[in-house]
């Protein structure tokens, strides 16, 4: 009665008679009587169930921050081809700490 009560639940509690089992007695090497493990689905056929919103949002996430890689390029060759472009070589200065000019790289 209470094993059947419990079993009921199962389904609702997102487990399977697969993944509960029954009670195993190590001395006699067989399942206590009455105690073996219930049959639903589970146990019966294969049952495959996949779970695609993790899918969904990686993809989402990857395609989003390629589509952004993408625009930057596009428009620092955009900028390239203007003339101006985005990063300049040889405008980097460095100072010491009483600010005279140690390099200058032009």
């Amino acid at each position: 009665e209470v094993k059947a009560a419990f079993e009921s639940v199962y389904s609702q509690l997102g487990l399977t008679c697969a993944d509960i089992g029954g009670l195993w007695n190590e001395a006699t090497n067989s399942y206590y009587p009455g105690m073996g493990p219930c049959t639903d689905a589970s146990t019966t056929k294969v049952v495959t169930e996949t779970n695609s919103t993790l899918a969904i949002a990686l993809g989402t996430t990857f395609g989003v921050l390629f589509a952004v890689a993408l625009i930057a390029i596009l428009y620092m060759r955009s900028r390239e081809k203007q003339g101006a472009p985005v990063f300049k070589a040889g405008e980097l200065e460095f100072k010491t700490e009483g600010g005279e000019e140690e390099a200058d790289f032009n």
